[in-house]
């Protein structure tokens, strides 16, 4: 399974980022860069760390001793089956708890149907549905981070309502007060480059 998350977290790393571009295909305002965030007491974000780590080590253990424990020289297809499905909901319920990198690999799981048991798949693909959306004010604060200016400085207008929301950004609708122009503005969540890297290695030690 290693080679699989590696090349999933390979694919991911180039999804990160924040961008301004014209709908019409004009220049963009910041293209594929990463948030700069003020960063927060040192003991609050490694409190974070250690509980996200907890959680995706204690879930994928637990899936783990549960899936030996149900299977154990047990041949009915039925049995196996509800452990499977029981193991894929306890590591699908970790993923949208910690979110982030977390729900975009296990987005990734649900499209394995031609590798992994059914369950599986079934349970994963629930993750691509009712994916995290940040608040107006969290959006506010990481557009002026990475601008460099306030965003009614730089937008006319600016829907507070994005057009769509996955688990590493989110997508506003905006219009530039320079040129009138329309553009979708991505924003990456103000979480997921804090946890990104220790995400990544926690994903890569399960894996």
């Amino acid at each position: 399974m290693r080679p699989l998350f590696l090349k999933t977290l390979h694919y991911i790393r180039k999804e990160q980022g924040a961008e301004c571009c014209d709908s019409r295909r004009g220049m963009c305002v910041s293209e594929h860069s990463y948030l700069r965030l003020q960063r927060e007491d040192q003991p609050e974000k490694v409190a974070t760390a250690l509980l996200r780590t907890g959680r995706a080590v204690g879930s994928v253990s637990k899936a783990a001793v549960l899936y030996k424990y149900r299977t154990w020289g047990v041949s009915d297809e039925q049995e196996i089956s509800q452990a499977h499905k029981s193991t894929a909901e306890l590591i699908r319920d970790m993923c949208s708890v910690n979110g982030g990198l977390f729900i975009k690999v296990g987005q990734h799981i649900g499209t394995l149907d031609y590798l992994l048991p059914k369950e599986y798949v079934r349970e994963f693909k629930i993750l691509h549905d009712g994916a995290p959306e940040s608040s107006l004010e969290s959006v506010q604060k990481v557009l002026a981070s990475e601008l460099g200016a306030s965003p009614d400085e730089i937008f006319s207008e600016f829907d507070p309502t994005p057009l769509g929301s996955a688990s590493l950004a989110q997508v506003h609708r905006a219009v530039l007060r320079s040129s009138n122009k329309e553009v979708a503005v991505k924003v990456q969540h103000s979480t997921v480059q804090e946890h990104s890297k220790i995400d990544t290695i926690v994903i890569e030690f399960l894996a």
